[in-house]
């Protein structure tokens, strides 16, 4: 018996159940570092990055990195720091495309919020539709060989199309001169 258990116990070290994933939520800003072009971001380790001085971001979680939507939402994802890094984005491994190309100027800092809307800032806004994501990213420049950047997940609002805009417009006015040729017919 004793055999059998050191058996089991050597084969659970060896083979070790995959660690589950942590799930990401909405409207929070997660950081990440990268190293060398074409590595992939990983998750800040302890004293890996520095948080944001406005306290609006945390480390981001276990990869991978998951989520479930119920409605279309905007993967927003920014470098931080010093400008000239640039990421392309992955969705269960198929390329969602490339943040904007960087541009020379002076760091953004560590605001997760100023670096987003920095024009110097490599950032960018991918969709994604209902349903299960794996989101990975990958650092397509940098030229420092490492640094740190954001994301966050955001609901999207649902806009309707201007067809549709048009065909309600149509039935309002449709109905106004219905009700109007009542009221005078009755009259």
């Amino acid at each position: 018996m004793r055999r059998v258990l050191i058996a089991f116990a050597t084969l659970a070290a060896l083979f070790p159940r995959p660690a589950a994933a942590d799930v990401i939520t909405a409207h929070v800003w997660y950081e990440f570092r990268f190293g060398e072009p074409g590595s992939f971001a990983v998750p800040c380790g302890a004293g890996e990055c520095v948080p944001s001085s406005a306290g609006n971001s945390q480390p981001a979680p276990g990869q991978p990195w998951t989520t479930t939507i119920a409605t279309p939402a905007s993967l927003i994802v920014t470098d931080a720091f010093l400008a000239g890094d640039r990421f392309e984005i992955f969705d269960r491994s198929t390329s969602l495309g490339f943040t904007s190309e960087p541009r020379r100027g002076p760091s953004c800092g560590d605001n997760p919020d100023n670096c987003v809307t920095d024009a110097a800032m490599s950032h960018g806004s991918f969709l994604l539709g209902r349903g299960s994501h794996d989101i990975a990213i990958r650092a397509a420049l940098s030229p420092f060989g490492s640094g740190a950047g954001f994301f966050r997940l955001d609901s999207v609002a649902a806009t309707p199309e201007p067809a549709s805009i048009l065909l309600i417009g149509v039935g309002a006015a449709y109905a106004l001169r219905r009700r109007r040729s009542r009221t005078f017919d009755a009259g």
